[in-house]
Order: structure tokens, then C-alpha cells, then sequence
């Protein structure tokens, strides 16, 4: 198979095991609510999972009305492009001491290293080896423009590869907590953390298998993520209105790693609504939002779209119409 081909095989792969997990994780155990109904940011947007006696359902986590800031020295955290073996030991340094934008950082680092990571990377590098593949037999492309291109392909292999050599030297224990760090950070009021740990949550179970396996803390991970996503919400972060819109959009053509919610066009539309209008969103952004909001309204009655239009006011009001 040609490396095309592959790469249109892993697309279709990837889209299967999505609607898989999808699926496992919001089976519902009774009948489906109204697709109508817009839920408050504070409400769950799924349905339960089918019951299990052994699912708990997470506390809701206390999180903090504004960062806790410790008395520290002054300090500089590495920056995003710094080794990696180097960038750890200094931000658990700073994340032991309490600094929560190290913390939110040293997960964003760790998650390199995770099972998820280290195959995004991989797959990563067969898209540059195919690209400079491509590039070699284009023959309208100058040889300066090639080898420009070339060496950007080439220094993102060089980075992953290092990646994964010092990924192999961090402890065992680090890993395994790898999101930790920003759970802490969160709870103590840093908003960027929420929005980490909501985006990378579930991402350590991409399958069904390891859904059913881990059901207890898929359970509890999924419920922390809303709490923190819907919080940072809340308080007008961009970046959270936009994933709660795309995460709940009835359309193919958004896809979410984290599926946190079952799909509610009302929802959407609602979050998408403010994500358009708040102040630092781009032009881009308003664009990809506005048509989502195009795209929910298609699959609602006209009283459900006022509905939604009437709940993205109030959230807007609610989280952002002060900024």
C-alpha cells in the first residue's frame, strides 16, 4: 500500500474507533432526552452511561475563585522548544513548590510521553517523510523552496526523535501521573489548566477496550474534565467555549479527541454563540463558530433555536458581556 494509501486507511481507522468509543462511553440506559432542551453550563450535556455497579461518579472538584499563588523566589520557566529531559526537571521543581503554571505545563510536556502522544508523534513523522517524498518528485518546485521545506520536516523528525530517547529516561511513576499536575493547578484557579485537563482527560483511553477496562476512572475523569471545562467557561476563557461548542456539534466534520458529551445541537449552538462574540476571538474563530451555529441550527425546530439563542445571551451575559 502506498503511503497515501495508509494515510487514508489510518483516517478511516481513526474515524471507526472514534464512533466506537463515542458509543461506549453515552449509551444511554433510558430513553433519550429532547434534542431541544439547552442545558445550563453546570448541568451534564450527556446522558449516564449504562449502569455499573462498580462506576462511581466522581465528587465535584472545589476549585479555587482565583489562583492560590505561593510566596516563590523569582523564576523562569523553560521555554516550549527547550529539551525536554530539561524542561521536566525544572518544572516539577516549580510544580512541587506550587507554582500552578508549571504544573499546567509539566502535564502539556508529559502528555508527549504518553501512549497517545508518542503515536500522534509517529504518525507525525509519516506525514513529513511522505511530504519530502512528494516534494523530491515535484517537478515544479524550485530546489530552494524544497530544501526550505525539507529542513522544517526534517528538524520536526530530529525533535520527535529526541522526544522519544528522553521520554524512555523519565521515571515510571511521573508518567503514570502525567496529569496530575494540572488537576492540581486547576483546583487551585488557573484557568489554562482547566482547559488542559479537559482537552487531554480522556485521552489515555482511545479505544473501547480500555474504556470497559477502566470504566471507574473513565467515569471520573469524564466528570472532572465537564466540571473544569464548563468553569473555564464560565469565566469567559476562549478556548473552553469553543471546545464545549465543537464537542457537542451534531456534524462529521468536527471531530473531538475528548468525547466529554453527547452530541446537542441546542448546546452548541448555545457555547458557540458566545464563543463568536467574546473580544479576543479572531476572525477565524467567529468564522469556524458562526458556521457551526449554521450548522446546529439546521437540526432545530424554530422554538429549540430560540431556546439556544436564548441560552447563549444568558451565558454570554453570564461569563463575558463585562471583558
Amino acid at each position: 500500500m502506498s503511503t497515501n494509501g495508509r494515510r487514508i486507511a489510518g483516517i478511516i481507522a481513526f474515524s471507526v474507533m472514534a464512533a466506537l468509543l463515542w458509543f461506549a462511553l453515552h449509551r444511554q440506559a433510558a430513553a433519550p432526552r429532547a434534542a431541544s432542551v439547552v442545558p445550563s453550563p453546570a448541568q451534564s450535556s450527556s446522558p449516564e452511561l449504562a449502569p455499573n455497579p462498580s462506576s462511581r461518579k466522581a465528587a465535584a472538584p472545589k476549585i479555587a475563585a482565583q489562583v492560590r499563588a505561593p510566596d516563590l523566589p523569582p523564576h523562569t520557566l523553560p521555554e516550549w522548544n527547550a529539551p525536554l529531559e530539561e524542561s521536566v526537571a525544572e518544572l516539577r521543581k516549580w510544580s512541587d513548590a506550587g507554582d500552578t503554571e508549571a504544573q499546567r505545563q509539566l502535564t502539556d510536556r508529559l502528555e508527549l510521553c504518553t501512549p497517545h502522544g508518542l503515536r500522534e508523534a509517529k504518525e507525525g513523522d509519516e506525514i513529513d517523510r511522505w511530504n519530502i517524498e512528494r516534494d523530491v518528485q515535484n517537478p515544479r518546485m524550485t530546489d530552494e523552496t524544497r530544501a526550505e521545506n525539507r529542513e522544517l520536516y526534517q528538524s520536526r523528525l530530529d525533535r520527535n526523535a529526541r522526544t522519544r530517547e528522553a521520554c524512555a529516561k523519565l521515571p515510571k511513576d511521573l508518567l503514570d501521573h502525567w496529569l496530575d499536575p494540572a488537576d492540581r493547578a486547576a483546583q487551585a484557579g488557573n484557568v489554562m489548566a482547566m482547559f488542559t485537563y479537559a482537552k487531554s482527560a480522556l485521552a489515555d483511553y482511545d479505544d473501547v477496550a480500555s474504556v470497559a477496562a477502566n470504566i471507574d476512572e473513565v467515569i471520573e475523569r469524564r466528570d472532572k474534565a465537564r466540571a473544569y471545562l464548563e468553569e473555564a467557561a464560565r469565566r469567559g476563557d476562549k478556548r473552553a467555549l469553543i471546545l464545549l461548542a465543537e464537542s457537542q456539534a451534531d456534524t462529521r466534520l468536527v471531530l473531538s479527541k475528548s468525547p466529554l458529551y453527547a452530541k446537542d445541537p441546542a448546546a452548541a449552538y448555545a457555547y458557540a454563540f458566545v464563543a463568536s462574540r467574546i473580544s479576543d476571538a479572531t476572525p477565524s474563530e467567529r468564522k469556524n463558530m458562526e458556521w457551526l451555529m449554521s450548522e446546529s441550527a439546521k437540526r432545530l425546530d424554530a422554538q429549540a433555536l430560540a431556546r439556544a439563542q436564548a441560552e447563549g445571551e444568558r451565558l454570554y451575559q453570564q461569563c463575558c458581556a463585562g471583558h
